[in-house]
């Protein structure tokens, strides 16, 4: 989806006003936290309505509303994921030129008046999910890799494929959802629940170590 192009004013050190022009939005941590959360309530919302109705009546068109609302859901969620963590370390050297360029699905082109000019970049979803994974633990200064050995993880790949037949139909039979389609769903939808916990608990133990380290290192230097 084509985002507008917006202006940011912000304070620099000095107190002077600035601001930045650019595809896309720029937020601080605290508001790109507050709109992945605000995202994550719609969405989740959306998918407990999804999965109400498979439970209540379990039609197809309640299966194929449930592919749609739950990829949705995690890639919606994924991409907000990496609005954090450009959000916080734009202006660091946690990040490289090429991953900041791929969180803000941007690439340099020329036009024809040999202008250099800004482009979408849009990565394929799967290898994008575990990009925005891996890019968001450099947030906590966290090292994790998701499972990808996993049975899990072959089975959300079969889910994206019934995804992407059901979302661009080729014939009648290709909106068919068969159980054998929901129960890829399902293992891999608990696969990605699994790398998220996985996930948020290697950056929990991460800010304890390093809260640890800064305590101990202030204790040092006050002499305590």
């Amino acid at each position: 989806m084509k985002r507008e192009i917006r202006v940011f004013y912000e304070n620099s050190e000095s107190g002077a006003e600035k601001f930045h022009l650019f595809g896309g939005s720029r937020m601080n941590r605290a508001q790109a936290v507050d709109e992945l959360k605000c995202v994550y309530k719609v969405l989740s919302a959306d998918l407990e309505n999804a999965l109400q109705l498979k439970r209540e009546k379990p039609t197809q068109f309640a299966y194929r509303n449930l592919f749609s609302t739950y990829f949705a859901y995690v890639e919606g969620f994924a991409f907000q994921l990496g609005q954090v963590t450009q959000a916080s370390l734009a202006e660091t050297n946690f990040l490289t030129d090429a991953e900041l360029a791929l969180l803000r699905e941007e690439r340099a082109q020329l036009n024809n008046k040999g202008e250099p000019e800004r482009k979408g970049n849009y990565q394929p979803f799967l290898p994008n999910l575990l990009f925005s994974v891996r890019c968001y633990v450099k947030n906590h200064g966290a090292k994790y890799q998701p499972d990808i050995s996993h049975n899990g993880w072959e089975s959300m790949k079969k889910a994206v494929a019934v995804r992407d037949r059901l979302t661009h139909p080729k014939s009648a039979s290709g909106l068919e959802v068969k159980e054998e389609d929901l129960e890829c769903f399902s293992a891999g939808s608990e696969w990605w629940k699994k790398t998220l916990h996985e996930m948020f608990a290697a950056c929990d133990e991460a800010d304890e170590f390093y809260g640890q380290q800064m305590q101990a290192e202030l204790q040092n230097g006050s002499g305590a």
